[in-house]
């Protein structure tokens, strides 16, 4: 009989604030003689010196007592690498939601601004914002923390892509991507008991859509719920062992099984 590993937690559900380094994106270092392009503190960039020159894909900016980066896809005129990046790693275990503050200006819309989050095996999300906006929002992803199961850290991207036509140049454009104040928050505690992994079996995985769900039989299952990356419920109903998703676009999804002792989960992949 395979043990059950539980982890028990409290009822109530409480956060943690985890922070970034530097989430303000506030700290820089200075240029200097050896150092010839800026570098914000605890992220990398893909500023560097090209053909003798500082290739800056990310700045310093200012506006009254607001500092943050701008990500530009034009590489400040030079449109030899068409996008500029900002990222940094974040630890994955219990990761509930990331918040951050920024601009995208895409110019005619011909650029874009990305926000991206990937692992070891891929992207896991991303977003695309192709607006040109005159002031900063605030947006917060959210996630079933399931979906990291595995992963110790992940990856976060801001990133500011354009593109270059050579035969149409009316069509070349690129993007402005400015970041400020990022944060995550992580869950300590939630209402069910997370039961080991290996006491829930899908499988094929990948699968075009259908899925076979083999549960431990000392589990007595009474629901299922799927999710998409977003921790959003995208399927939910009674327990079958044959799960038919068909219905889903291609991605990662998380399968939970509710059980009487608690909750199994595992991520699938559909893949057509």
């Amino acid at each position: 009989m395979k043990t059950i590993a539980i982890l028990f937690i409290l009822c109530i559900s409480q956060f943690v604030s985890g922070q970034f380094i530097n989430p303000g994106l506030d700290q820089w270092d200075e240029p200097d003689a050896m150092k010839p392009f800026e570098h914000i503190v605890g992220w990398e960039t893909l500023n560097r010196i090209s053909y003798a020159i500082p290739n800056l894909s990310v700045t310093r900016e200012e506006e009254g007592e607001r500092i943050f980066a701008r990500v530009q896809s034009n590489h400040a005129g030079q449109d030899v690498l068409i996008s500029g990046s900002l990222y940094q790693k974040i630890a994955a275990d219990n990761l509930q939601s990331i918040t951050y503050t920024s601009r995208c200006d895409s110019i005619d819309k011909l650029g874009l601004c990305l926000v991206r989050i990937s692992d070891r095996e891929g992207i896991l999300f991303s977003d695309t914002i192709s607006v040109a906006q005159d002031s900063f929002d605030t947006r917060t992803i959210e996630f079933n923390p399931s979906m990291f199961e595995g992963q110790d850290t992940i990856w976060l991207s801001f990133e500011a892509n354009g593109r270059t036509d050579f035969t149409e140049p009316q069509f070349d454009g690129f993007s402005v991507f400015d970041i400020d104040e990022v944060r995550t928050d992580f869950i300590s505690s939630v209402d069910q008991q997370i039961l080991d992994a290996r006491l829930l079996d899908i499988h094929p995985n990948p699968s075009q859509g259908t899925f076979n769900l083999d549960l431990d039989f000392n589990l007595e299952a009474t629901s299922v719920s799927v999710y998409n990356f977003l921790g959003q419920v995208v399927w939910m109903g009674p327990y079958t062992q044959e799960l038919d998703l068909r219905h889903l676009a291609n991605g990662s999804y998380i399968i939970s099984v509710y059980t009487n002792q608690g909750v199994a989960s595992e991520r699938v992949l559909v893949e057509r």
